[in-house]
């Protein structure tokens, strides 16, 4: 029989909240019915031993559910719910278990004698763990993270694992198994805390590893709602089990504050376009690809449109704010006010650049951009690769804009990311780099004169500032945003009879791929070149993404 009678759900019932016995809970749900399980068992630590907490010397006991009834109970215990959890899980489905050496000996033994295929065991390294008051072991600062799955070795289909998102977050590198996370903070307990909660940010890279928008995630031992807040963030569905009701409690509290306090797109924005805002991840783990992803959506879109929705001031007392289309472009991503991603939430940091109408169908570049800060020690000692410049010109999502005069509208006619590993501009960044790092070296001054592509220059103009740094000259910043393939895909739809009139800006590379997929236009005039029906075509096939509004209003 299915689960009945949540503690809490969600309207649509895509979050619910349970309180009870997990065993109980499981026996009720279908089989091959979850697609994700994340969940931190008891750790049975509460032996009336001490530990700091703060600063100060506290008990470690957390309650009866995690006293332990020794080796052999815990052990049945471990290996009763582990199987428990195969029979709901989908054969493509996967399993997070969080413990310490204390538990996870018989947990992994309990996933294997269950018929889990042991996939990683994550090292959660600690960036602040508490102190060791005893002195007489090393201080514990990290945890285990299992990761099984159902699937056998051979098996088809296998599990589902995010590879490429997971190696863009870690800056184009494959990632590795041991991760850097804080404790939960305090503002994740301003509701209240558990003895053993752990930090959103983990929870949420473990399910972008191995979920996507609409799957299903299970938490049997769901605490103060953690799996439940990465999962809403992340547009997957979620149903947690715990058997303390005061922690349901709480794990409710802390998703209705989620749910209220989370950012909302643009009121003018159609269902689809809601959709698939909702589908995607609202929080600061997002990725590259589920930026650019939603960044598409405003192709054509006026960003003066959008700077008003979120109450962005473009002019105050007659002087431009010049940081209004990139405050803008963050607000509607859901980003705080001049966010950058850090690597651990996510590698990749956005830029906007405007360009300036160059005739009917071209445009040219408005001014140089700033890339990072030039220490001159850090360049004198690193290698290019090793360099802050590298790694920053790695983490690029670049939106192009329309630049007249601020006070018309400024179109958006592109995102794209830049990936230095595939560019052919590549050696000729790194010698800029490398004559940068002679010249520092030989004492000699530097000036906004070198370089072909990158140059280091004052920061500012006109301010009396004597700090520098690279900026991208504007060869290179039309080479990353392909500004000769934006101009050339400006253009009306011709002899398209729907859409003629209509200006259409899309990326044409992107559409030619898309065009050749595509059969022969049934009205009998063949293949058109109008994007707005290429992409609406790809749309519906799952070739391309919705195509957003083109028309110019």
């Amino acid at each position: 029989m299915p689960l009945s009678n949540p503690y809490w759900s969600t309207e649509d019932h895509n979050l619910q909240l349970f309180h009870g016995d997990a065993m109980e809970l499981l026996a009720t749900m279908d089989e091959n019915s979850i697609d994700c399980i994340w969940t931190d068992p008891p750790y049975n630590l509460s032996n009336d031993g001490i530990t700091c907490v703060g600063g100060k010397m506290v008990s470690v006991n957390k309650g009866s559910w995690d006293k332990s009834k020794g080796l052999e109970l815990d052990h049945s215990f471990n290996l009763q719910w582990t199987k428990a959890c195969y029979r709901v899980l989908k054969p493509t489905g996967t399993i997070w278990i969080t413990g310490t050496l204390h538990a996870h000996p018989s947990i992994g033994f309990a996933l294997q004698s269950n018929g889990f295929r042991l996939l990683n065991d994550i090292v959660w390294e600690k960036r602040n763990p508490p102190p060791n008051i005893a002195r007489k072991t090393f201080t514990h600062a990290s945890e285990i993270v299992f990761w099984a799955s159902k699937a056998q070795r051979g098996d088809k289909p296998q599990y589902k694992f995010n590879y490429e998102q997971m190696r863009e977050e870690n800056g184009g590198k494959q990632m590795k198994s041991v991760w850097q996370f804080s404790a939960a903070t305090a503002k994740e307990k301003k509701l209240g805390k558990h003895p053993t909660q752990k930090p959103i940010a983990l929870v949420t890279r473990c399910l972008r590893a191995s979920t996507d928008p609409g799957d299903t995630v299970l938490d049997p031992f769901s605490g103060s709602g953690t799996t439940g807040i990465a999962a809403l963030n992340l547009g997957r569905r979620f149903l947690g089990f715990e058997l303390v009701e005061e922690y349901v409690a709480l794990a409710t509290q802390r998703l209705e504050n989620e749910i209220t306090n989370s950012n909302t797109p643009p009121r003018h924005w159609s269902y689809v376009q809601y959709y698939t805002w909702s589908l995607l991840d609202l929080t600061m783990s997002m990725s590259g690809s589920d930026a650019l992803f939603r960044l598409r959506l405003l192709i054509g879109q006026d960003l003066r449109m959008i700077a008003n929705q979120y109450d962005i001031t473009v002019y105050r007392e007659g002087k431009l704010n010049k940081g209004w289309a990139g405050h803008a472009v963050e607000r509607y991503l859901g980003l705080p006010i001049n966010s950058s991603q850090s690597p651990n939430l996510g590698s990749w940091e956005l830029k906007v650049v405007p360009v300036i109408p160059d005739g009917s169908e071209t445009f040219k570049l408005k001014e140089t951009m700033a890339i990072t800060m030039l220490d001159p020690y850090e360049v004198s000692i690193k290698e290019f690769e090793d360099s802050h410049l590298f790694t920053k010109l790695n983490k690029l999502i670049l939106v192009v804009r329309e630049h007249v005069d601020d006070h018309s509208r400024s179109l958006v006619l592109g995102c794209t990311a830049f990936d230095l590993s595939h560019s052919n501009l590549r050696e000729a960044i790194e010698q800029d780099y490398e004559s940068i790092r002679n010249a520092l070296s030989n004492g000699q001054a530097l000036t906004g004169h070198m370089g072909t592509y990158i140059q280091p220059r004052t920061k500012g103009r006109g301010h009396g500032s004597t700090s520098r740094a690279f900026y991208a000259r504007k060869n290179l910043v039309a080479e990353m945003v392909d500004l000769s393939s934006l101009s050339n895909s400006l253009r009306s739809s011709g002899d398209c009879p729907e859409h003629s009139g209509r200006l259409q800006i899309l990326n044409r590379r992107e559409l030619d791929d898309l065009m050749e997929t595509l059969p022969n236009n049934q009205s009998g005039k063949g293949r058109h070149k109008c994007p707005y029906c290429a992409y609406h075509a790809g749309y519906k096939d799952g070739l391309a993404a919705r195509p957003p509004d083109l028309s110019v209003p």
